[in-house]
């Protein structure tokens, strides 16, 4: 590699860590993550609510995760009032049964639900899927953090996926373990190239 380009790899560098966190934003990415004892799930990033139906607004507030034979759910930080969403793909969030499990709430209020069954009082069919935003949210970014105490996180069976409800990418729900930061992803592959491209002869 001549030294032109070494340095202009390594000039580079900090602006791609500065930018592929931004666009990992563009999409609402709901995490789960081990942290000591504990489990933390965060929701990040933007929505467009265009696509989504209107379901109904929230009438029972908590903060807790929850997995029975009707349904499961993430609440943080919901309030009477809230709004709901259903989205057009069916989705089943977890594949053991639990029951709730209370937890404590930052930042945004979210929440995510599926149903497990057919719950004809609330016209949902088995697979119906629920988002949950504050109340006269139009759009726009989301940052929300639920901790649950003295939880392991592989007794709750997540089923990760993505949900779409549109073309865009903030028309997207992506719900999974926390994965190693893009930007530590780019430094590394960086590094690979810059390593072998100085061992050619």
């Amino acid at each position: 590699m001549n030294p032109f380009m070494h340095k202009l790899t390594l000039a580079l560098l900090p602006l791609i860590v500065l930018l592929i966190p931004g666009l990992a934003q563009a999409q609402l990415v709901l995490f789960f993550q081990q942290e000591a004892l504990d489990v933390t799930i965060t929701a990040s990033g933007s929505v467009d609510l265009n696509g989504l139906s209107f379901y109904d607004n929230f009438g029972n507030p908590s903060s807790g995760i929850l997995n029975n034979t009707v349904s499961g759910h993430v609440w943080s930080g919901l309030s009477p009032g809230d709004d709901i969403y259903l989205l057009p793909e069916s989705y089943f969030l977890f594949s053991s049964l639990f029951t709730e499990a209370p937890g404590n709430a930052t930042g945004d209020a979210f929440g995510f639900n599926t149903a497990n069954s057919d719950v004809p009082l609330f016209a949902q069919t088995a697979g119906d899927a629920l988002l949950y935003f504050e109340d006269g949210f139009a759009g726009g970014t989301v940052d929300g953090k639920l901790t649950i105490p003295d939880t392991a996180l592989a007794s709750l069976a997540l089923n990760e996926g993505t949900l779409t409800w549109g073309p865009n990418a903030d028309q997207r729900l992506i719900i999974t373990t926390v994965p190693e930061p893009a930007s530590l992803k780019v430094l590394g592959l960086a590094g690979l190239i810059v390593s072998r491209r100085r061992r050619r002869p």
